[in-house]
């Protein structure tokens, strides 16, 4: 909200090499969001999005980010195997969803089979 952080500055970056007005629209991504903003010429440019969100054209990534499993405080979990854990197989598992999609760690539990323990939020 600040505009300080390097996403702001990668904005401010391209605008000027563009010689573009930089106006902000703050908007979640959730369902529409593509046809809302860029379909619309509402917005132009899309910054921090998944490389492999398919409704735009990505650059190549500029950064990583990595997940974390986040449980109740009485809940102890060992989950040594990390997404391959045995100890998945019998939690409930909440993850973020992206339009129809899960977040990169839902399709990745997806993959290992446990679909039916996932709930998205």
């Amino acid at each position: 909200m600040k505009q300080q952080g390097f996403e702001n500055r990668i904005a401010t970056i391209v605008a000027n090499d563009l010689e573009a007005q930089l106006t902000y629209v703050w908007q979640r991504m959730g369902r529409g969001f593509v046809r809302e903003y860029l379909d619309k010429s509402r917005c132009d440019l899309l910054i921090g999005i998944p490389s492999n969100f398919r409704p735009v054209l990505t650059t190549t990534p500029y950064y990583r980010s990595t997940y974390v499993f986040v449980s109740r405080r009485a809940q102890t979990l060992e989950l040594t195997g990390g997404f391959d854990s045995p100890d998945l197989r019998r939690l409930k598992i909440g993850v973020q969803v992206l339009e129809e999609e899960y977040a990169p760690p839902g399709e990745a539990l997806s993959r290992r089979g446990l679909q039916g323990a996932i709930g998205g939020f």
